[in-house]
């Protein structure tokens, strides 16, 4: 191994790592290092040189290794494995978010047996490979000595069970709710965000959960943090008894798995939605077939002709053409509006072991950047968007110009992007919005719009008053 060093001013570090004492991110060659300072150098070598990091690895931790960089301002520069996608747990589903909670359990897990632990407790350190988790913030493992039980327990909270309780109450009518206070307190719902949204039967689930996860003592902490004094009498009696020492390690093993007998048990909230329902194609095999319409063909057709190797399916649905692309052979990220389609999407990623990622995204809405992440046109970029019979429901639901939906899918696409032109006579429009009318919904103006980003525009044949559209861009 060739050592290669760096002046750590020529280096530009991640500003989403700025609060990691334990080792700051940083980009090479389009790799990704994390440079560790003097203070816990030795601490991670050791792992290294003893085989936990490797170990680790098909426990959820992304692959580590020692790095051929040196930097003058640090005695050990670690590379790892790059996760081809950065998505924030403001974008999953229910049962993403789920299983990432359930799979920090399990990671530490892995850790106490080795005595270490995570010094803190959050899903944003969790970034998925399609449907599986992958531990990605190697800088906050630590000799379990060192947690502070109440950090990481306050971290359960407000990263991983507030969140999902209030997602599932009241059959989902909260999760939009949950969604904004997440996407505004980065990642986290805070038991006063709780405390004012739930009923007070809710707030009495609420505490119970609590209990059975951490035990009396954290469940009667958050009564007098909140004063609602009417209800503690009733959380009381409700607890169970206090766990052992919080610092001790037997007790993070204790509430690793007292947190997974509460998530198992805790269902998907919306049992049936009007768009989850809705795609009437779905029972269609995703192999070729005589009861295929000329748009699934001619779909199929392109993907095989180009081959992509990423694929942005926007407008997803129940995935079926997300699953044909993920069959194809690409890497999927598939967004849409409807939380149970998504979910269920997932489910089945996970389910079949499809290389697909599916979120929860409004297309509509601004991507920007955070003080955490990235905005999302930097962070899922791919080699081809997909837009499925979407553009008719933002053109005459949501009032969107057509130059404005192609610009914005022309900035996530690398190469391509296959779009659904459906014409106005067509009966999904003549059902939904009859009484509209836009003279500027054209396929004459859609192709024009496309020119403008991109070098290359076709058509294919797809079926009744619809047209497929590929674009491609130079180079």
């Amino acid at each position: 191994m060739k050592e290669v060093r760096l002046d750590s001013q020529n280096v530009r570090f991640s500003p989403y790592s700025h609060l990691d004492s334990r080792g700051a991110v940083f980009e090479w060659e389009g790799r990704i290092f994390r440079a560790i300072p003097a203070s816990v150098a030795g601490f991670y070598q050791d792992l290294l040189d003893r085989g936990v990091v490797e170990a680790l690895q098909p426990r959820g931790l992304v692959p580590t290794k020692v790095s051929d960089l040196k930097l003058d301002s640090c005695p050990l520069v670690v590379e790892h494995e790059r996760v081809p996608f950065w998505t924030v747990p403001t974008e999953w589903p229910f049962s993403m978010l789920r299983d990432a909670t359930e799979f920090l359990c399990d990671f530490n897990l892995a850790l106490l047996e080795r005595g270490l632990a995570t010094v803190d407790f959050c899903t944003r350190n969790v970034f998925f490979q399609g449907a599986k988790p992958t531990f990605v913030d190697f800088g906050s493992i630590a000799a379990v000595g060192e947690v502070s039980a109440e950090v990481w327990v306050e971290d359960v909270l407000k990263y991983g069970l507030n969140p999902l309780f209030l997602m599932s109450v009241r059959g989902g009518k909260l999760m939009p709710h949950a969604r904004f206070i997440m996407h505004r307190s980065m990642c986290q719902v805070n038991v006063e965000d709780l405390f004012l949204l739930l009923r007070p039967g809710e707030w009495l689930r609420y505490l119970w959960m609590a209990e059975r996860c951490l035990g009396a003592r954290w469940a009667l902490s958050i009564v007098r943090r909140t004063r609602r004094t009417r209800v503690a009498a009733k959380a009381a009696k409700v607890a169970g008894g206090l766990l052992p020492d919080p610092a001790a390690r037997d007790a993070l093993g204790d509430y690793c798995q007292r947190i997974k007998a509460v998530l198992s048990a805790l269902p998907h909230p919306i049992a049936k939605s009007y768009w989850a329902e809705y795609y009437r194609y779905a029972h269609l095999p995703h192999t070729p077939s005589d009861e295929w319409t000329p748009k699934h063909r001619s779909v199929h057709r392109i993907l095989n002709d180009l081959k992509p190797a990423t694929v942005l399916d926007v407008g997803s649905n129940v995935g079926w053409f997300t699953k044909l692309t993920a069959l194809a052979g690409s890497q999927v990220v598939a967004l849409d509006v409807d939380e149970l389609s998504v979910d269920r999407l997932y489910s089945d990623a996970k389910e079949k072991g499809l290389n697909i990622l599916p979120l929860v995204m409004d297309f509509t809405v601004p991507w920007d950047s955070t003080p955490r992440h990235p905005s999302t046109e930097a962070r899922i970029p791919c080699d081809m968007v997909m837009a499925m019979a979407l553009i008719h429901h933002l053109v005459f639901g949501r009032y969107m110009h057509l130059d404005n939906i192609v610009s914005r899918l022309a900035r996530l696409s690398k190469r391509w992007l296959l779009i659904e032109f459906i014409a106005p006579e067509d009966d999904a429009i003549k059902s939904w919005y009859a009484s509209s009318s836009i003279p500027s919904y054209t396929l004459d103006n859609l192709l024009q719009a496309l020119k403008r980003y991109f070098a290359k525009v076709e058509t294919h044949e797809s079926y009744a008053h619809r047209v497929l559209v590929l674009a491609t861009k130079e180079g």
